[in-house]
């Protein structure tokens, strides 16, 4: 790649950045605020559990610690009603300034723009779809990278992230305070949606369609169609 292109991609995404910050100033959202003070019980939790998904050996420790990391960002935040959760917004750059390793791959320490975070997402838009939380922005992996044996996690319950170009945005449309937690363990990561009031969880069906060169999937909820995700097949 030469240096004007990689400079051109660079400017585009800081253009892409600043244009989403101008956007949400004159927004009419009300995003979620850390809660310093105030402590609000939300005894009733929905959870999922999923083994955490490594990129190579080498990087186990760097995405546990990330993951952490930005799970405790996540944790300080109680989301009212009507309030708009952003996971960059919450998190911020997962840059080395900010507390975050670089991933070493093959022994070469490459930094990594929020893709060992993309699992967090995921486990909080799949918990948004069992909890009936509004979906605002999500959008999913381009390309289906797992065999149906590899596969750790369904096929549409994916939330693709990239830093304030691609975000994950839920808003609280219950009359009652949401909030998520996590535990981060060696091998795998609990996500809980807790709540103030009970919630039944929603039956949800990820319908999918083979193609020659990719996959859909339509994700349903109630007979109604939530979500459309389109999947190039790995080559």
């Amino acid at each position: 790649m030469s240096f004007i292109t990689k400079y051109c991609l660079l400017v585009n995404s800081y253009f892409s950045i600043y244009k989403r910050f101008y956007k949400d100033f004159n927004s009419k959202y009300s995003f979620a605020k850390r809660n310093l003070k105030k402590t609000l019980e939300c005894p009733f939790e929905l959870s999922i559990i999923q083994p955490i998904e490594f990129i190579s050996p080498y990087t186990k420790q760097s995405q546990i610690q990330n993951l952490k990391l930005a799970a405790n960002k996540i944790e300080k935040y109680i989301i009212l009603p009507n309030q708009v959760f952003s996971f960059w917004r919450i998190v911020g750059k997962p840059a080395t300034k900010n507390g975050f390793e670089k991933i070493d791959i093959n022994h070469k320490k490459i930094q990594d723009h929020g893709g060992n975070l993309r699992q967090l997402s995921g486990i909080i838009y799949y918990l948004s779809l069992l909890g009936g939380i509004q979906i605002l922005e999500r959008y999913n992996y381009p390309t289906d990278i797992y065999s149906e044996e590899q596969r750790i996690y369904p096929l549409g319950s994916d939330a693709y992230i990239s830093y304030f170009q691609k975000d994950l945005r839920i808003k609280n449309n219950y009359t009652f305070a949401i909030r998520f937690k996590f535990i981060v363990e060696n091998n795998h990561i609990k996500g809980s949606l807790f709540t103030e009031k009970k919630i039944c969880p929603n039956k949800i069906n990820f319908k999918r369609t083979d193609y020659k060169n990719y996959k859909e999937i339509l994700t349903r909820i109630n007979r109604r169609t939530v979500a459309f995700s389109k999947y190039n097949n790995l080559k």
